[in-house]
């Protein structure tokens, strides 16, 4: 039972470190056509929850406007294993 537990706890850390590889870098300001870093666009609503907030206020989730530019991603490719 033991080694379920703490291999559940593994899976949690592994998940967590791949949650934190994918960072948004850049935002396509809808209004102004020029990209913005993500402090700024969340301040003007342009990302909300998990959403990015075209010119007319639709919500698109962040791997449909990645898919057509409108957000880049940061990738980091290293991985910290805990064992």
């Amino acid at each position: 039972m033991n080694k379920l537990f703490d291999n559940t706890e593994k899976i949690v850390k592994f998940n967590r470190s791949l949650s934190q590889q994918l960072q948004i870098k850049y935002v396509l300001n809808p209004y102004t056509q020029s990209f913005i870093d993500v402090q700024h666009a969340i301040k003007l609503g342009i990302l909300h929850n998990g959403h990015y907030r075209n010119n007319s206020g639709d919500l698109i989730p962040f791997h449909i406007a990645a898919s057509q530019g409108l957000i880049e991603f940061i990738i980091n490719d290293q991985l910290d294993y805990e064992e």
